[in-house]
């Protein structure tokens, strides 16, 4: 599923590039665009795009800045983060995704889900064992499940 995840990603980003022809930046110029608090609309789409051309590079230097973005007024930037700190492979993100997780619509805490399954890690789990066993959406329950399993995998 992840392969899948990430080629829907990716597909969305590059038809978002093409529409609002952003061109190929600096990373300076990305973490500014996206330290920028834009109002959403077009702007906010190009801090999407930025977010993932800033991940594509996976460079661990932009940690602190995905981090911060998990409390972007922008959703879309926000769920961006989760997906960058994913990139990463940092698994010091499963503490802020976790706190991110709470009181999220259940989209958001499935794509949290799975992110937490990929980074892995006893906090992790046990933060997905919580919602496997006791979550009121079904949905939310089975992928708790599978993410669980795919930490177990990985063992």
């Amino acid at each position: 599923y992840r392969e899948i995840v990430e080629r829907a990603v990716r597909d969305t980003l590059q038809s978002l590039a093409s529409k609002f022809r952003v061109p190929k930046l600096s990373r300076d110029a990305l973490v500014a665009l996206l330290r920028s608090r834009a109002d959403g609309g077009a702007d906010g789409e190009k801090r999407v795009i930025a977010a993932g051309e800033l991940a594509e590079r996976r460079d661990p230097v932009h940690f602190d800045l995905f981090i911060s973005l998990l409390k972007d007024d922008d959703p879309a930037v926000a769920r961006r983060a989760v997906g960058a700190l994913v990139t990463l492979k940092d698994v010091r993100a499963v503490n802020p995704l976790v706190e991110f997780a709470a009181r999220k619509d259940p989209q958001t805490l499935r794509e949290v889900i799975y992110a937490l399954g990929d980074l892995g890690g006893a906090k992790a789990e046990a933060f997905l064992w919580t919602l496997e066993k006791g979550h009121e959406h079904p949905a939310i329950r089975q992928a708790a499940h599978e993410a669980i399993d795919l930490i177990k995998k990985k063992r």
